[in-house]
Formats: C-alpha cells, structure tokens, sequence
C-alpha cells in the first residue's frame, strides 16, 4: 500500500531514483518490491546468514548451552582469532532454549566464587521486554511445566555493574560509529537516550572500536546500535545487547544531535543532566509547549549553556523532557525550578 502510494501519487518515475527507503526488518521480497519499483534500498535484509533473523541478534552474543550446539556465536568468533578486537568483552552467559538449561546455566553462574547476580532475558525480546535484573530461581520458567517456555530462547546471563548504573549505547552506520549516547534509564525501561554522552573519551573510544569490529564482522550496512554497561572493577564496557533490524532512535534524536556541542572550554565529561515525566494540559499541542519554553528562554538552542529538551511528546499523555547544563549541578536544579515555575498548567515529576 505504501510503495503504490509512493509511486503513483507522490514521486514521480523520473526522480525514483533519488528515494531510499528504510524498511524495518526487511525481509528479501520487501527489498525485492522496493527496487523493482525503481527506489532504492537501505539497510540490512532480516535474514543474516550467521545471525539467522537480525530480531534475534542479541541471541549472538552468547554460545548454547548445549555443548553440541554449532550455531555461531561472539565468543566462538573471538575464540578463534576471527575478530580481533582489544575493546570487545561480553558477560559470561548462555542462550536455552529448554527449561532444563535454564535452571542448569543458572546453577553455573551461582557456583562461581564469588557467585555472580544474573540477568534472564528472552533472546527475541524488544528492547528491555522480559528483563530480569538480579534474577533468582524463582524467575526461571516453572521445572514442572513444559509449556511456560513456549519454545523461546531465553538468555541466562552474568549481571555486571550496578542497577541503575549507567548503560551507554553506540549507533551504528555499517560499521562507522555515529554517535555515543547514554541511554535514560527508569528501572529497565528505556525513555530515551541523551548525547553527547558522559561517558570518559577513552572509553567512549573502546565502545565504538567494539562496534566497527562487530559490524565489519557482520558485514552490517544499515543503521544499528549496541548497549554496553560498565564493568565497577576494570571500568571496561561490556555489550549486553545488539539492536538492528530497524533503525534506532528517531528523527528528534538526530535533529537534537546536531545543535548538542559543548560550548568552548568543556567537554562532555562536563554536561550534567536529568530527565523528568510530564502531564500537560488538555488539548495542549506539542507547538503549544515548545512556544512556551522558547518564550520562557527555558529551549535548548544553539549556543546556549543550558535548557530543556522535549524528548518525545505525546498529548494528553506522560512525556519526556531532559533538563541540560553544562555549568554545574545547582545551575541543572535551577533550571528545573524556573521550569516549573513558567509552566503552571504542566505536572512534572522528577527526582533532583
């Protein structure tokens, strides 16, 4: 329905050609359509031939527990020299896919000494769907039922660093770095992600040499991201999840991007910042809030040493704004308060 429209309505034949189209998860006959149509094609096809559906990517990152298993995985692959890489540490972990190996790899990972928290995820899950931090037995599918794992793959894995601790993301281009962001965290759900990342340089560095040797690796073309979290002993960034198959983030992340650099004299290990949950008034449009932080002096613009930033808007329901400064702790609190302060019909929640 979306290519008939495309090509009968809105770009003619003699300009096709200037069109790309980013379909997530395209499988061979989506990308079929779209060239025979006479637009062009970006990103990566679904099906990978070592990865099998790029949905299932993160399922990659650890081998099966079954020892007989010759499915591919990012440690076989570092095992044998096939990727070279200084910067690329994975937890400890397996993938199951019966109830049985759940309860086994469990059991391995709680024996070691010191015995390790755990972290049980679905191998298909979206995002942080299924997520469960510092897992115990007791979140592991039933041992008295064989209808609770349904057939899904489920990732049994070592936890490392602290809840709530910080989680940066790398997006991918192929396999050049775009960007180095910190996600916001609230518990293990996602509401965003803020750059330039607080993240030291030297390992921002590391992060993003992980991401070329996995995407030249994959032979990735699209546009992808891996999530890494921070090892409190070494301080190295360790990979917990790889998402591709759709493009990451969204337009107001770019646009955002682009007029986020740090003023003269600072870096990005200076930025502080803090993300709140909004309720706006009724019939309140999303032009209606950014007049009132623009008029206010309260919108992040270029060149400005502070302000906030609508990170995604949704009427009538609970949104997201990042308050940022570049000038310290209490001048970021400040700013939170004059923001409450102009915006009397708005209700904000925030921990500052």
């Amino acid at each position: 329905m979306v290519l008939n429209e495309l090509t009968t309505r809105r770009i003619p034949a003699s300009r096709r050609c200037l069109f790309h189209l980013y379909h997530s998860h395209p499988s061979a006959a989506v990308r079929e359509d779209i060239t025979s149509c006479g637009l062009n094609f970006m990103g990566d096809q679904d099906e990978h031939p070592l990865l099998g559906s790029l949905r299932e990517a993160k399922g990659w990152l650890h081998a099966d527990y079954n020892p007989s298993s010759q499915r591919p995985s990012l440690p076989a692959a570092l095992r044998n020299g096939e990727i070279s890489s200084q910067s690329l540490r994975v937890p400890k972990g397996y993938i199951c896919s019966t109830v049985e190996e759940q309860h086994a790899a469990f059991r391995e990972l709680k024996s070691q000494d010191p015995p390790v928290r755990v972290v049980l995820k679905p191998t298909d899950g979206l995002g942080c769907a299924g997520l469960v931090l510092d897992a115990t037995e007791a979140d592991l599918a039933p041992v008295n039922t064989k209808a609770w794992i349904k057939g899904s793959e489920y990732t049994i894995e070592e936890m490392i660093g602290a809840k709530g601790g910080p989680s940066p993301t790398v997006y991918m281009c192929g396999t050049t770095p775009i960007a180095v962001a910190d996600q916001i965290m609230c518990g293990t759900s996602n509401h965003g992600n803020f750059v330039p990342s607080a993240a030291p340089s030297a390992m921002q560095q590391a992060m993003a040499e992980a991401g070329v040797a996995i995407g030249r690796y994959l032979d990735l073309k699209g546009q992808w991201g891996l999530d890494f979290v921070i090892d409190e002993v070494t301080q190295d960034p360790v990979v917990v999840d790889l998402n591709m198959g759709r493009p990451n983030g969204n337009l107001a992340y770019f646009l955002w991007r682009s007029i986020q650099i740090p003023p003269p004299m600072v870096s990005s290990e200076d930025v502080h910042q803090t993300v709140a949950g909004r309720v706006g008034p009724e019939k309140e449009t999303s032009r209606d809030y950014v007049k009132l932080l623009r008029d206010a002096g309260l919108l992040w613009l270029p060149g400005r040493t502070e302000g906030v930033v609508p990170s995604y808007y949704i009427a009538g329901q609970s949104s997201t704004i990042v308050c940022v400064s570049w000038t310290g702790r209490e001048d970021l609190i400040a700013l939170y308060k004059r923001l409450k302060v102009v915006d009397t019909k708005g209700t904000y929640k925030m921990d500052v």
